[in-house]
């Protein structure tokens, strides 16, 4: 009669067989009832169909503010800085200040392009 050696994880922790079903896994349990798979046509409120179009952060951001936003599109040579580290903190700068600074009612969004 050999024993049965169980399998091991990676942290030592037995890995139960597919074939055996762990004592404290009941189907009927009232404290912990089984959840439904997703379904999105029950949630026909807040649930949008993109028809296959991508939408990045500018397009949500523009649809989001409507016309009280100002977009910026800004190539990363436009701050002539050596490295995309300085060009980042060079464009965070500006992006601050001008929030900072700037009396306004409309909503900054600034995109910097890398070509690399």
């Amino acid at each position: 009669m050999e024993a049965k050696v169980p399998k091991l994880d990676e942290d030592g922790e037995p890995i139960p067989d597919e074939d055996e079903v762990p004592a404290d896994a009941e189907d009927d349990d009232p404290d912990n009832p089984k959840k439904a798979p997703f379904n999105p046509k029950e949630f026909t409120n807040g649930w949008t169909i993109t028809d296959r179009k991508s939408k990045n952060l500018l397009t949500l951001f523009t649809n989001m503010r409507g016309i009280n936003n100002q977009t910026e599109v800004k190539e990363a040579e436009l701050y002539a800085c050596k490295t995309n580290a300085e060009t980042v903190t060079a464009s965070l700068d500006d992006f601050c200040t001008r929030i900072t600074e700037e009396i306004t009612s409309r909503n900054l969004y600034m995109q910097v392009l890398f070509t690399e």
